[in-house]
């Protein structure tokens, strides 16, 4: 699964668990959660602060691996 067609099943299941993603931080981590472990691994080498600029940076991370 590509991390845009992740990002959408990703937002359509947070809204069924609202706790999990109840504050910026808890949703971008769980975002990164879902992501291949490569992706997941740049990312934590990273100081991110919002959900917008992981998903920008986990698309970019997937364009330059394919």
């Amino acid at each position: 699964m590509s991390v845009t067609e992740y990002e959408t099943q990703f937002t359509k299941l947070s809204k069924f668990a609202l706790e999990l993603v109840a504050t910026e931080q808890k949703r971008k981590w769980q975002f990164i959660q879902g992501l291949n472990l490569e992706i997941q691994e740049t990312l934590a080498a990273l100081q991110i602060n919002t959900f917008i600029e992981t998903l920008d940076i986990a698309q970019r991370v997937e364009n330059a691996k394919s």
